[in-house]
């Protein structure tokens, strides 16, 4: 159990010494460079989702069906975003 809780230690302290001195070699060894590559694709994914529904309802799509089959976007975001567009 101790040898566990040692090497998660371990990995934690690689981990954070990577992140800290921004060395990508230590920071794909740790699994850290890939998230961030990761969460960053996932955020453009995010961005051009965003900005599809928004062009959608510049031409006129106003249903929110139409707009969450093409966009993947959740109900909840997509009038937010209707909400913007209409308050200006």
């Amino acid at each position: 159990m101790m040898k566990k809780i040692n090497k998660k230690v371990e990995d934690y302290e690689k981990a954070l010494d990577a992140y800290l001195f921004y060395d990508k070699k230590q920071l794909e060894e740790a699994g850290v460079y890939q998230m961030g590559v990761d969460e960053g694709i996932i955020q453009g994914e995010k961005k051009k989702a965003i900005e599809t529904a928004k062009k959608m309802l510049q031409l006129g799509v106003n249903t929110i069906e139409q707009i969450i089959e093409i966009t993947s976007l959740t109900q909840d975001e997509i009038k937010k975003i209707q909400e913007e567009y209409e308050n200006k």
